[in-house]
């Protein structure tokens, strides 16, 4: 069976819609979120969600942190940001 997901592209997701799928991300909300994301519930899917959920938040930090000229705690962010996304299984990432 194809595993079918409904992850959005969150690089090209506003602030506002990042810190959204971030606030969704948490308890109590999370399992609601993990079951519109993965509709087939993919062993993990409620920890990937909570994943999701923090890679949302960093991102919206690192382009805050960016246009406000604070280099060094965008790449910090930036940094989480991609060993986040670098340990998503493949059906999580867009």
């Amino acid at each position: 069976m194809e595993n079918e997901n409904n992850v959005p592209n969150l690089d090209a997701m506003d602030a506002a819609d990042l810190w959204k799928l971030w606030e969704r991300s948490l308890r109590p909300r999370r399992s609601g979120l993990a079951a519109e994301l993965f509709p087939h519930k993919p062993r993990g899917y409620i920890r990937v969600t909570q994943d999701l959920g923090c890679y949302a938040s960093f991102l919206a930090m690192f382009r805050d942190y960016r246009r406000m000229g604070d280099g060094a705690t965008a790449l910090a962010c930036e940094g989480i940001c991609g060993g986040i996304h670098s340990r998503l299984p493949s059906w999580a990432k867009w």
